[in-house]
């Protein structure tokens, strides 16, 4: 039986289950290039039981394991949708990756609006969309685009194992720039490479009065040491993503949600790094400055 359309006609709905808005939190709006969201299955995730030859065969071909998986839809606003599907489940967990490496891939485990079982069509009806919709931030990558003006920090996040040490990549680090009074006043998420790209916010610089100007802060770097191990070196290759820490997301209708805003801190990581960098308004600073060695 049709719910809106005559009974002559074929009637198809589509309902709304989970809209994502991906923001850049370095300039606080929406991320206009094409972005991918994609579904990661649940884990373990299902692969063949020959899991090496066909790993082998993906990565032989330059694929890796999220080309197959499913994409929310893109939309002409730069809006991403999931529809309602048979076992939606609970929750979802996403991964958003940029392929031009502007934005630092994330991962965020999103919980769903509880429908019941089976899901309550009417109840999802009722739901406001705000209840219904997420707002996501992603922070400067490489090759982020930035002005000759910008007042920031290229930086590298490393760690040191072994007897003599050997200095490896931290991968996927996490920066915070702090005032004298303790306030963030800049965010950065690191990539793969152990490489961020740190902005200051306007609130960090509009005290200066005159140029050009100096301004000391607390570069504080966190990470994980010793850094996770792939389950096999093929499937780091099949999939280089794997290990961007996955982030649980506040119930619907959380509101600010600092692990969607990418200001949450991550409880594996638990290795730091602090420093003094004393930055110049309106320069972007960075082939001076030592990495930063987490312990």
């Amino acid at each position: 039986m049709n719910q809106f359309l005559a009974s002559e006609y074929v009637e198809a709905v589509h309902r709304l289950l989970l809209g994502v808005e991906v923001r850049d939190a370095a300039r606080r709006q929406r991320v206009a290039q094409r972005l991918e969201i994609l579904l990661e299955p649940p884990k373990p995730w299902p692969l063949p039981p020959d899991v090496d030859r066909f790993l082998t065969s993906l990565v032989e071909r330059g694929g890796q394991l999220q080309d197959i998986w499913p994409r929310l839809e893109r939309h002409a606003s730069c809006l991403f949708a999931l529809r309602l599907r048979p076992h939606s489940g609970q929750e979802v967990d996403l991964r958003v990756v940029d392929p031009s490496q502007r934005f630092v891939p994330r991962r965020v485990r999103v919980p769903l609006v509880a429908l019941g079982t089976p899901p309550s069509l009417s109840l999802l009806d009722r739901t406001a969309l705000p209840r219904r919709s997420r707002i996501l931030d992603l922070y400067p990558g490489a090759d982020y685009p930035v002005s000759e003006s910008v007042t920031g920090l290229r930086g590298r996040a490393v760690i040191s194992t072994g007897i003599p040490a050997t200095e490896r990549i931290a991968r996927w680090p996490r920066v915070e720039a702090l005032d004298a009074n303790g306030a963030v006043v800049g965010v950065a998420h690191g990539d793969q490479y152990g490489e961020f790209l740190l902005l200051l916010r306007p609130e960090a610089t509009d005290r200066l009065a005159t140029l050009p100007a100096l301004l000391t802060l607390t570069v504080r770097v966190t990470g994980r040491n010793p850094a996770p191990a792939p389950p096999s070196a093929l499937y780091g290759r099949a999939d280089p993503f794997w290990d961007i820490p996955l982030e649980t997301a506040g119930p619907p209708g959380t509101a600010p949600d600092d692990v969607m805003a990418g200001t949450a801190a991550i409880p594996a990581y638990t290795a730091t790094a602090s420093r003094a960098v004393t930055f110049t308004f309106g320069v972007l600073i960075g082939a001076s400055v030592a990495p930063f060695e987490l312990t």
